[in-house]
Formats: C-alpha cells, sequence, structure tokens
C-alpha cells in the first residue's frame, strides 16, 4: 500500500490551479501540476520527474507495450467543446475538469493509445462519471481486445 503523500510543502495557491498529485511515472499539460508533483514526491522520499506533455507524446515510442499500470484521471466533467478548448488553452485549472462533449474530448485520444501502450500483463483505470457513458467505454475496449469492468465508488 502507498502511503498518501504529504502535501505540507505545497500552499493554497499552487491549488488554484492543480488537483493534488498522488503519482509515479507521470505526464502532465499543466506546467503547475509537474511542479506540484515533483515537489510532493521530493517532500515524501518518491524521485518522480514528471513529464510536461500532451497525454504520452512526449515518451511515445519509449513506452508502447512497457506499461503494466495506467491511471487516469481526466477532464470528465460534460461541457461545451469550445469551453474544453479554451480550458486546455489558457492554462487554468478548468483544464483539469473541462471535458466536451460527453466530458470525453481527451479520454478518446488516450483510449486510442491504451492498446499499444500496456504490457502483456498491463491494467489500465480510468476515473469516469456516468455521463462519460462506462459501459461504452467498456465496449470500446473489448473491441481492442481489451477486457474492462465498471466499479461503483462512492465516497462518503
Amino acid at each position: 500500500m502507498i502511503p498518501t503523500p504529504s502535501y505540507a510543502h505545497l500552499s493554497r495557491e499552487d491549488f488554484k490551479d492543480v488537483y493534488e498529485p498522488a503519482v509515479y511515472l507521470c505526464t502532465d499539460l499543466n506546467p503547475h501540476a509537474t511542479r506540484c508533483t515533483r515537489l510532493t514526491g521530493l517532500s515524501n522520499s518518491i524521485p518522480l520527474n514528471p513529464v510536461l506533455t500532451d497525454l504520452t507524446s512526449a515518451l511515445l515510442p519509449r513506452l508502447e507495450r512497457s506499461v503494466d499500470v495506467l491511471v487516469f484521471n481526466p477532464p470528465y466533467v460534460e461541457t461545451e467543446d469550445d469551453e474544453a478548448e479554451m480550458a486546455q488553452e489558457g492554462g487554468v485549472i478548468e483544464r483539469a475538469w473541462a471535458g466536451g462533449k460527453g466530458g470525453m474530448r481527451v479520454t478518446d485520444r488516450l483510449l486510442e493509445q491504451v492498446e499499444s501502450l500496456l504490457s502483456d500483463r498491463g491494467l489500465f483505470y480510468l476515473v469516469a462519471v456516468p455521463e462519460n457513458k462506462p459501459l461504452e467505454i467498456i465496449e470500446q475496449m473489448q473491441a481492442r481486445g481489451l477486457h474492462g469492468e465498471a466499479s461503483d465508488w462512492t465516497v462518503n
């Protein structure tokens, strides 16, 4: 079990631009998120070197068929596509949640890559909400030869 990291080294100001980081090999399009992730790793004696990139683009083809666990927390809130596009270009906190039509604008792009990223024993975890139609996502992944299931977690 990986312990919950300490965030004492970050200020309230830092969290205006990012979600709290909790990753090992990580990428993000948001430079504030990569900085906070690196600092969180240092503060918890975990050497992290977050990569500032769009999804996995800076790591291909090196990552092909070598990812054992892929965890993706995309911008999944359903918004107008133009709102999602402005958020992704604007470098604001909205880029972390504005997901466009069906909340799937960024998720759809990663789903196209999952099969080529996962190792033979690889697992893929995706954070989604009902508006993202998780069962349809699973069907898409099954069409690519992968197996999937939905978990209904509720945090109280």
